[in-house]
This record gives C-alpha cells, sequence and structure tokens, in this order.
C-alpha cells in the first residue's frame, strides 16, 4: 500500500518546516495558495478582541507543538496570528 495524500501533505509541511522555519514554510505555501477575499479588511474583525499579548502567547505555544498540524487545526486565525507573531519577533 503506497503513501496515503494524508501522510505526503504530513511529510511535506514537516520537510518545509525543518529547512524553512514556520514562517519561511507559511511564506512558501502562500506563494502557492493565495487564499480568498481582503486580509487587510478582514484582518480587523480577526485581531478586534486580540491583545498583542494575546498574539505572542498563541506564536509561542505553537512554537512548543512543533507542528503545522496544530496551525491548520486551528484554521485560518490562528495563520494570521502566526504572520503577526512573525513580524513581531521581527520588529522586537
Amino acid at each position: 500500500m503506497g503513501t496515503t495524500f494524508a501522510e505526503i501533505k504530513t511529510m511535506g509541511w514537516k520537510a518545509l518546516i525543518k529547512e524553512l522555519g514556520y514562517a519561511g514554510a507559511t511564506k512558501f505555501i502562500l506563494l502557492y495558495e493565495k487564499g480568498e477575499g481582503n486580509y487587510t479588511k478582514e484582518r480587523k474583525e480577526l485581531f478586534k478582541d486580540a491583545t498583542i499579548d494575546d498574539i505572542v502567547s498563541e506564536v509561542k505555544e505553537m512554537k512548543k507543538q512543533q507542528s503545522f498540524k496544530y496551525m491548520l487545526n486551528r484554521g485560518v486565525r490562528t495563520i494570521a496570528y502566526a504572520q503577526q507573531g512573525v513580524s513581531l519577533a521581527i520588529n522586537n
């Protein structure tokens, strides 16, 4: 029996994270999956109740998990948090 699509996807994420880190892996995927909507407008709604400390805490928790599966299961808001966290990490 061959490797399933789910297994290939998991292996791919792990390889991207290993070589590029979380931020680089996310940027790589976004090169091919542009998504939908207008993030500039939507982020105001996404982050309306979040403080910078909330965002930083969630990014730190994701790093502890060491798994993109965690991010994917949390959905778009978590990916947006990760992108914001990368920005915060660079600026701080």
